[in-house]
């Protein structure tokens, strides 16, 4: 009974793949940070897109469509300028970011950090009016609970600076149903094991 049960949670394992999915998208048009959507029931947890207190982030609406939008004054350094929090399960894990971004006239650099390593990324950022195409970030290692992006823009040419960016999507890889399957099985080969034992003495 324990080597077939044993087998059987060999053959779950090796038969469960965690695909990579869509796990949350924030279109902006609510004129909120909030994520548009999210999936649920996968041990994950998406946070709004904040504005980092004392400076200025807001959620216009141009043509239908909100943005979430980054200005800096006159600064050669970056500044922070807002974050977003994800709390995740184990097994879930956040893989790469997409969105779209564009600047306002000529002016203006985009990062985004996060805080469980020290990679920075620098996105590209077209002018005004079209936005980029699509940047995808790639992150590694993020094995964290609480894992926050932040958003830093600095000003290039010593004049006021403004970012923007659209269709914030968070990519991540979550465990299939199968996988609860086979943590079941073990139990169970390990009540047969233990009861084979006390039959024993």
């Amino acid at each position: 009974m324990i080597r077939v049960l044993t087998a059987l949670a060999l053959g779950l394992i090796c038969g469960v793949n965690a695909p990579a999915a869509l796990i949350a998208s924030y279109d902006f048009n609510a004129n909120t940070g909030v994520a548009s959507s999210f999936q649920t029931g996968v041990g994950f947890t998406a946070g709004s897109l904040t504005a980092t207190s004392g400076f200025s982030t807001t959620f216009p609406t141009a043509n239908g469509s909100g943005v979430a939008q980054f200005q800096v004054t006159n600064s050669g350094t970056f500044q922070d300028r807002g974050f977003v929090t994800f709390s995740r399960a184990a097994g879930v894990t956040i893989d790469s970011i997409d969105f779209v971004a564009r600047k306002l006239g000529a002016n203006g650099t985009l990062q985004v950090t996060n805080n469980v390593n020290s990679e920075v990324y620098t996105v590209p950022v077209t002018s005004n009016p079209a936005f980029s195409p699509k940047v995808t970030i790639n992150f590694a290692n993020l094995q964290s609970n609480s894992i926050t992006l932040r958003f830093w823009v600095k000003s290039d040419t010593g004049s006021n600076s403004t970012i923007q960016i659209d269709n914030l999507n968070v990519n991540g890889t979550v465990p299939e149903p199968g996988s609860m399957a086979v943590f079941g099985v073990l139990g169970l080969a390990g009540i047969a094991y233990r009861r084979r034992l006390n039959a024993r003495v």
